[in-house]
């Protein structure tokens, strides 16, 4: 067969015009031209329509008297820099002069005749640090005084000890000296807080209320069920001296960390018990149990078995200081205003930013039957407004304008003094003369925030918040 011949392709005819006509060539663009810079508005200009942005100049920077925006630190910023420096420092790196300073200052603010709004910025950014410096050493819980200071660190430095120390198997006891209504419950409850690292949980037992040994078993049962799941029972007994039979049935518990009720052995081991009691005997049973002396002294009836139980206190004695004044020296009136704007923000919210200065001078200058319970129901008479940022005086509602109106309120069975009623009327009408709210803002950024950041942001937002100018 022939091969088959191999197609080939035409041939395309091709005009001479096309041959010679050239590619167009694209045209070059215009150079756009430069946009006109828009005048700067002037910061009057800026206020008035709401533009963000002067926010953050105002943050970071200044308006100099020319007009101009500063890039240098106010000159207020520092000055208010260097007069908190020991706060700011004091918020890492605690110590009990910072301490003592700020419970200065707010007992000097709190005395002072002068109203709020004519301190100084500085003075009032003082004032702020001071209170938000009170819940440093223990979170939650709000203290200036350095004697109880010194005593909640030497507690939990002890059971710290005790928690790393395996060889550790008998029950480590303290002894809680405390005036009904100290917030002693609330203590243990920031103690456990603070130590939850350490797996230590609270159970909190009333013994007053106990009828027979059998009531005891509930509490112990819980505190086994604790063990078992690896944590550290931390036993609260209050009340503990409200029977004498109870300090017998305390001291096998304290010694070998086992008790038996019944045909139960309730076993324990490695536990820490708090006793709190409130009887004035014990501190003289105390002292006798410390003098190493075998006779009592004269005019006392110590019990053998409160002396045996004093003698397996093996952690130390912890002394909440009471809030009344009867002595004349005001160790603790920094901590009623602490303790009042505490409760305060618990109440109302986070939110909460001021306060009449009225209610926490009257409350500093005050004393309580029974300490903090009775600051809360003080606070608990205020009528409840959601989401409110600022109460004033006329928000209170306290019963407090009328001596018959006291009498006949639930307050009259809280407050103590010297002229009854009337003389609690009398210093509540002396406190309504100041006017002033007082601003009582959360720094928690404080704690966290390097000093330049502090410098640049925080500070220029706190001397404006209490109303500085920084134009």
């Amino acid at each position: 067969m022939a091969a088959k011949k191999k197609a080939v392709p035409r041939l395309q005819k091709v005009t001479s015009l096309e041959i010679a006509k050239p590619k167009a060539k694209a045209k070059p663009k215009a150079k756009a031209k430069p946009k006109a810079k828009a005048k700067p508005k002037s910061q009057a200009k800026r206020k008035a329509e709401g533009d963000l942005r002067i926010r953050t100049v105002n943050r970071l920077y200044y308006v100099d008297r020319h007009g101009k925006i500063s890039y240098k630190v106010h000159p207020l910023v520092t000055e208010a820099m260097e007069a908190s420096d020991p706060f700011i420092k004091a918020f890492r790196n605690p110590t009990y002069k910072a301490y003592k300073h700020a419970n200065d200052v707010i007992a000097e603010t709190i005395l002072n005749d002068e109203p709020w709004d004519e301190l100084s910025p500085v003075e009032k950014i003082r004032f702020i640090l001071s209170i938000n410096l009170s819940t440093v050493c223990l979170n939650g819980y709000a203290t200036l005084n350095v004697d109880h200071i010194k005593q909640i660190n030497s507690v939990i430095e002890t059971i710290k000890t005790y928690t790393e120390d395996s060889t550790q198997q008998r029950p480590l006891n303290f002894m809680m000296l405390a005036s009904p209504g100290a917030g002693k419950s609330h203590f243990i409850n920031c103690i456990a807080a603070r130590l939850r690292p350490y797996k230590v949980k609270a159970i909190t037992f009333n013994m007053a209320g106990m009828q027979t040994s059998d009531d005891f078993i509930s509490p112990l049962d819980e505190a086994r069920n604790l063990k078992v799941e690896d944590n550290l029972p931390l036993l609260f007994l209050d009340e503990f001296d409200s029977r004498q039979d109870n300090y017998a049935l305390l001291l096998p518990l304290l010694w070998d960390g086992g008790l038996y009720v019944g045909q139960r052995n309730l076993r324990l081991g490695k536990v820490i018990i708090v006793m709190a009691g409130s009887n004035p005997i014990l501190p003289q049973t105390m002292e006798f149990a410390r003098s190493m002396n075998a006779a009592n002294p004269s005019g006392t009836n110590e019990n053998p078995k409160l002396v045996d139980l004093f003698s397996r206190v093996n952690g130390g004695v912890i002394n909440i200081p009471p809030l009344s004044d009867k002595k004349g020296n005001n160790d603790r009136l920094a901590d009623k205003v602490c303790i009042a704007i505490a409760l305060l923000k618990n109440r109302f919210g986070r939110n909460l930013e001021k306060v009449p200065l009225a209610l926490l001078k009257f409350i500093a200058r005050v004393d309580f039957r029974y300490d903090v319970r009775s600051i809360a129901h003080l606070i608990d008479l205020i009528p409840y407004q959601p989401k409110v940022t600022s109460l004033g005086i006329e928000n209170l509602g306290l019963p407090m304008d009328d001596a018959s109106k006291l009498k006949g309120s639930s307050l009259a069975y809280h407050l103590i003094h010297g002229d009854q009623a009337l003389g609690v009327v009398n210093d509540w009408q002396k406190a309504k003369e100041y006017k002033d709210t007082i601003l009582v803002e959360d720094l928690d950024e404080f704690r966290y925030m390097r000093p330049e950041r502090l410098e640049r942001i925080l500070m220029p937002e706190l001397l404006a918040a209490v109303g500085a100018d920084l134009s």
